[in-house]
């Protein structure tokens, strides 16, 4: 299966941008929604003649296709299907195989045939499928194909909108399946939770099921994403899209699994395997795996975690960060023993893209100022000694700006211009925030946020300083 998204989600100033966009969020296709208005907008159209073979080279260098064209308004009058018939020439002009059209009333037969059958006419010249949409007053499927047996017409397929099936004709994923089978032809995917939009997986769909189901079909077309009524940002949408369709992707293959030698205990991968996963997919696939072995116990501190209670605390971690204003690419430096802050941050920290800079626990004055200048550091979290180190008077001295400063607001300080924040580890020190402080300002930022901010990272990025 293919990924798209529309473009009515995103306020792209030319063509080429769109395209950039879709590359950017790793998506296969993009979904025209306003073929005619994407025309007049962009002077690099690809539905102008004079540049369609250009912006074809666009898409092919980036892997990307037009998904399908859709008309955003619902079929009611001639003058819609003179405006489709546009859609239509656009299509096979820019080479799209789709056009999604769409009802909010029901007609009576003669009715539907006055408006449908020119465009299926048309459309049948052009070589291009016209997918009639379940939603409104076809959602339930039956209709449906009581519309295509009354055309019989190879032109005419079906665009599945899952939301509208599950939610508004309640119809089960086999249900649909049965009734539309290999009429299907693009897919839309959505969720709801208490009657509202939401994000993918957040709400009452059961998404396994559907894509269980898709798969029966070797259904190898478009699954393009539905807007989330919560959430505002397209970034946290499409990022959280592409990550949890690939995660289900992954979740319904057989998985295999590794013995040790003395065959007590299993593996995820093969020991000397290179892994192309981020950390962050590591732990999410040990949680998959492994939800209620322990990852850490401490034996001398009271901390003792399963992987997905690691997972809870990783992304709580994460969360506070991202309050406090660390980016992708930002360095957080750990001065710490081996207490379970130290692990926190690291997860946390790499989750969300950014680096983790690790201190030497014996360093002194000197050696702290040089390695948090030179790295850069954004925020510094640390215990308060080791040994013969003080890090507490250490840190007072680097930055006496702590005596009057509120910590509510970010750090500035002359001998280290780069750092915002000082997070303490079972002490406290004026200007400074706990530990338990840090974490409280979770809760200003959404777990869809880190999530997004996960999907982002790659392989390949840094996500160690030493």
């Amino acid at each position: 299966m293919k990924i798209s998204f529309s473009d009515k989600y995103v306020n792209a100033p030319s063509f080429i941008a769109l395209c950039n966009f879709a590359e950017q969020y790793g998506f296969d296709g993009i979904e025209i929604s306003n073929a005619i208005n994407e025309k007049e907008i962009h002077q690099d159209s690809i539905f102008r003649s004079s540049v369609t073979a250009d912006s074809k080279r666009k898409l092919i260098n980036r892997k990307l296709a037009i998904s399908a064209l859709s008309y955003s308004k619902a079929i009611k009058s001639v003058e819609d299907v003179q405006v489709l018939s546009k859609y239509v020439e656009y299509a096979s002009l820019a080479g799209v195989k789709d056009v999604i059209i769409s009802f909010d009333e029901l007609f009576s037969n003669e009715k539907l045939k006055e408006l449908v059958q020119p465009i299926l006419n048309i459309a049948k010249e052009y070589g291009v499928s016209i997918l009639l949409e379940t939603s409104s007053v076809y959602s339930d499927t039956e209709k449906v194909l009581d519309f295509i047996n009354l055309f019989s017409s190879a032109v005419l397929k079906v665009c599945w909108n899952i939301r509208e099936t599950y939610f508004t004709a309640k119809e089960s994923a086999d249900r649909t399946i049965q009734t539309l089978g290999s009429y299907i032809g693009f897919v839309r995917l959505g969720d709801k939770k208490d009657g509202k939009n939401v994000l993918i997986g957040d709400g009452e769909l059961p998404v396994k099921d559907f894509i269980n189901a898709l798969r029966s079909l070797n259904y190898d077309g478009y699954v393009s994403v539905m807007e989330s009524e919560d959430i505002s940002s397209q970034d946290i949408i499409l990022t959280h899209f592409k990550s949890f369709l690939n995660a289900n992707e992954t979740d319904t293959r057989q998985k295999e699994i590794y013995y040790n030698r003395a065959k007590t205990g299993t593996h995820p991968w093969k020991k000397y395997d290179v892994l192309d996963l981020t950390f962050s997919e590591v732990l999410d696939e040990m949680v998959e795996r492994y939800p209620d072995q322990l990852a850490f116990k401490y034996t001398t501190l009271e901390y003792t975690r399963t992987y997905s209670q690691f997972k809870e605390d990783v992304d709580k971690v994460a969360a506070a960060l991202i309050s406090l204003g660390v980016e992708p690419g930002h360095h957080v430096s750990i001065w710490a023993t081996n207490v379970p802050q130290w692990f926190l941050t690291f997860w946390a920290t790499v989750k969300i893209g950014a680096v983790l800079v690790t201190v030497n626990t014996a360093y002194k004055i000197h050696e702290a100022e040089y390695l948090l200048r030179q790295s850069d550091t954004h925020t510094l979290v640390l215990v308060e000694s080791y040994r013969d180190s003080n890090y507490k008077e250490i840190i007072a001295e680097l930055c006496p700006e702590l005596e009057t400063r509120d910590s509510s607001k970010p750090l500035h300080c002359k001998r280290l211009p780069f750092l915002r924040n000082i997070i303490t580890v079972d002490y406290k020190q004026k200007g400074c925030i706990t530990w338990d402080e840090a974490l409280s300002n979770a809760s200003k930022t959404s777990l869809e946020e880190v999530y997004a901010m996960a999907a982002k990272v790659d392989v390949n990025d840094v996500c160690n300083m030493q």
